[in-house]
């Protein structure tokens, strides 16, 4: 016991221990909180004793019926779940492991991952921004990784004869004329052939 108290105060994931409350059908439609560790404090931003005993729908009434469709068939069929979603009473995301520790309960433990979800999001957002230019562009353009091609726009791809997705994965040297490759390899060996 002393233990299992001790892991539960200092694990650095959020964990929470839940019981599922069902209708009349067995369907479930609400989940009470029976106990949440510090982390869980920290990551969500809701207090222990404020929460315990209390039920999803009282303490965060905007949130999504996702959580509790999800968790509800963990503690039913005793079948864990690992996820990645968003809550939007939290303004937060997390990936979840939700376990069933005793009939009807299910206990989870999770980790804040809305950063790397912004980043991911700015970044698909970017690429659709790069995409779109490089689309409209009246030049050629390429981007390569390592001396691989692993974009163009169409404009690039007709310079040399090709569909955009026949260049994907070859060698860009392999479009360089035999008679110049050596100059061009050089180039961007000494950072001169950024652009060529």
């Amino acid at each position: 016991q002393a233990h299992y108290q001790m892991l539960f105060e200092r694990m650095i994931d959020g964990f929470a221990l839940h019981e599922i409350i069902c209708d009349a059908n067995g369907n479930p439609v609400d989940y009470r909180f029976l106990g949440a560790n510090p982390a869980f404090e920290k990551l969500t931003g809701l207090k222990a004793q404020e929460i315990v005993g209390r039920t999803m729908r009282q303490v965060l009434p905007g949130e999504n019926s996702f959580w509790i469709e999800t968790y509800g068939r963990v503690a039913l069929t005793g079948e864990p779940a690992v996820f990645e979603h968003a809550s939007p009473a939290l303004g937060r995301h997390f990936e979840v492991s939700a376990f069933r520790p005793a009939p009807g309960q299910f206990a989870c433990v999770f980790v804040d991952v809305t950063e790397r979800k912004q980043a991911e999001e700015q970044l698909r957002h970017s690429e659709e921004r790069f995409r779109t230019l490089a689309a409209a562009s009246f030049e050629g353009v390429c981007i390569s990784e390592n001396g691989r091609i692993l974009d163009a726009n169409e404009q690039f791809a007709a310079m040399f004869g090709y569909d955009t997705a026949e260049l994907i994965g070859r060698e860009i040297i392999e479009l360089i004329s035999p008679e110049w490759r050596s100059t061009v390899l050089e180039r961007i060996r000494t950072g001169r052939g950024e652009s060529f």
